[in-house]
């Protein structure tokens, strides 16, 4: 079915982009492209949304802990 722009769709497109336009800023891009962690031990774990996020941080979990 193709998605048929209406100006009700419109408007949500907007406010969801107003909503969401102070979750990312240049300040917190530049601070996070700045971090550097303080210990060696420190890991991070990053997937991609509805990939198995809970699943592998169980598997990191268990390798580190035995």
């Amino acid at each position: 079915m193709p998605f048929e722009e209406t100006q009700s769709s419109v408007d949500a497109i907007s406010l969801m982009k107003k909503r969401l336009s102070g979750f990312e800023t240049e300040k917190g891009r530049l601070r996070g492209l700045s971090y550097q962690p303080k210990s060696t031990d420190e890991v991070f774990i990053t997937t991609t949304p509805k990939a198995g996020t809970t699943w592998t941080q169980q598997i990191c979990h268990q390798l580190r802990s035995g």
